[in-house]
């Protein structure tokens, strides 16, 4: 009878080895990802995006050991300043812009000029492009970017009935400098902090940013007019080092992928109702809306995506095989 118990033991803890029951279970390691996010985590640029991301994760991760954690912002590496902790591995994760990136991943710079959702871009093949630059060139996984477009427009102090910038000084960053040049105006650098000195005091005539957040910082108080079409969309996304994905097992590294791809859906309304809101609050504070000619505002359009792929073309020339994957 002990023998026949002894055998029956033995083949039951044969079996379970062989199904993978408990050497899996025993194999899957408790993992806590430390995020790291390139703006202060209550402004628009992260809230509520980031922090929706991180319920996801943290909720969906708890059937397979998962979870995530922020770090800090800007206060822990300056927004620009991230990708070399991320790359190696100092941080596990970072919510942040391709842009931000360029200095290692120049590439990223085509992921604002796509005219796709972030959807599309799976089905066209643009996103398995990227996360190849991204995994060669800094050693890094491209997870997602959120559905946030049109994202920039240009704000001015002066009526303007013409797609041209001549004799406007506008302060601008990298991602409006072609399209001010192209348009013939100068530019100017200043900090988003010293913006809003430059402006009232006259010294800039106008200057670029995205389509929400001027209340951030009260730039309702000295901008007179949106003007133009919107364009461009948000290279906004979380990356992740890509020792520490292969390191996941894959049950989270789906958990992962998962929330990456819901948040690309649930952002575009998210991001389109928040914009709504703040036009409203930008309106009342007397900011009007300058429209231009539906022909002027297609010329404008155009000028973008022109002058935004001769940039690319200069400075990371591979990326050109992102134009077709990212154009209606």
């Amino acid at each position: 009878m002990k023998k026949v118990m002894l055998m029956t033991l033995i083949v039951l803890l044969v079996g379970s080895f062989v199904s993978g029951g408990p050497v899996q279970a025993a194999d899957i390691k408790p993992v806590q990802l430390k995020i790291w996010c390139a703006w202060i985590p209550d402004t628009f640029s992260a809230k509520p995006f980031l922090h929706i991301f991180m319920d996801k994760v943290n909720k969906k991760g708890k059937a397979v050991d998962l979870s995530i954690k922020l770090i800090g912002g800007p206060e822990v590496f300056k927004d620009r300043d991230g990708i070399e902790p991320l790359r190696n591995g100092v941080i596990d994760a970072a919510y942040t812009a391709a842009v931000y990136q360029a200095s290692v991943v120049p590439e990223g710079r085509a992921m604002m000029l796509s005219q796709l959702t972030p959807m599309e871009e799976r089905k066209s093949g643009a996103y398995d492009m990227m996360d190849k630059f991204n995994r060669k060139k800094a050693g890094i996984h491209f997870l997602f970017r959120l559905s946030m477009q049109p994202y920039f427009n240009f704000y001015l102090n002066v009526p303007l009935d013409k797609v041209d910038f001549k004799g406007l000084k506008l302060r601008s960053t990298p991602a409006y400098d072609a399209i001010i040049k192209k348009l013939g105006g100068a530019i100017v650098r200043t900090s988003m902090s010293e913006a809003y000195t430059a402006l009232d005091r006259g010294m800039v005539q106008g200057y670029g940013y995205p389509v929400k957040g001027l209340i951030d910082h009260k730039m309702e108080e000295v901008t007179k007019y949106i003007w133009g079409p919107s364009f461009y969309c948000s290279p906004t996304g979380v990356f992740i080092n890509l020792a520490k994905w292969n390191s996941l097992s894959e049950a989270q590294r789906n958990v992962l992928t998962a929330a990456g791809k819901e948040m690309e859906i649930e952002s575009g309304p998210i991001f389109r109702d928040l914009v709504k809101e703040e036009r409203e609050q930008l309106k009342k504070a007397g900011v009007k809306i300058y429209k231009l000619s539906p022909e002027k505002e297609k010329k404008f359009l155009e000028i973008t995506q022109e002058a935004g792929w001769a940039t690319i073309a200069k400075k990371a020339p591979d990326a050109m095989a992102l134009r077709p994957l990212m154009s209606k």
